[in-house]
């Protein structure tokens, strides 16, 4: 399988959204806006919680666990997963 990674710079309202998504339907691939949250290489809106973290209790880390991605010694876990229902217990 060969994967390419098209990265869109320019200028503020210089049309990078609309090049890029231009750009994923001639290719078929998939488009990650750099805000999105879910960006494969931004990690801009991404909290890692080290398995060591004290703070939490072994259910919040559980919760983590499973809102996040794995990594060696904790979790990495998108700010946009964590949704009203968790903001009181953490």
């Amino acid at each position: 399988m060969n994967t390419r990674l098209y990265i869109i710079e320019g200028l503020p309202c210089s049309g990078k959204s609309s090049t890029a998504k231009f750009t994923a339907g001639l290719t078929g691939g998939r488009l990650y806006d750099e805000d999105c949250g879910n960006h494969p290489a931004d990690w801009e809106f991404t909290a890692f919680v080290p398995n060591s973290a004290e703070e939490f209790t072994p259910e919040e880390h559980a919760v983590l666990a499973s809102l996040g991605e794995r990594l060696p010694g904790g979790n990495a876990v998108p700010l946009n997963r964590l949704t009203e229902q968790y903001h009181g217990l953490f």
